[in-house]
């Protein structure tokens, strides 16, 4: 395949992913099924039934990215994500 047919699938199948589909992620190894798409990170959160006080992080090829509770994240399918307690609370 050359680099052109190559750059080509892959925006096919970028559009494929943000027409509003329903796909499935991992949230905390629960399978969801939301719209492709951009979410509110408190959104996906709600979801996946997280304690506010909790954060969000998203599993990017093995390394985990906190997520900002008010950010955004992008939702194209098969997503992993994981909670856990904040860090740095007092004791």
């Amino acid at each position: 395949m050359s680099p052109e047919e190559k750059r080509n699938e892959h925006l096919e199948d970028e559009r494929h992913h943000e027409d509003g589909r329903k796909v499935h992620i991992t949230i905390d190894g629960q399978c969801i099924e939301i719209h492709s798409g951009e979410h509110k990170v408190s959104e996906i959160k709600h979801l996946g039934k997280i304690p506010e006080a909790y954060v969000l992080v998203q599993d990017e090829h093995g390394r985990l990215v906190p997520l900002a509770d008010d950010g955004k994240v992008k939702i194209k399918g098969c997503e992993i994500f994981e909670s856990h307690p904040r860090e740095g609370g007092s004791s």
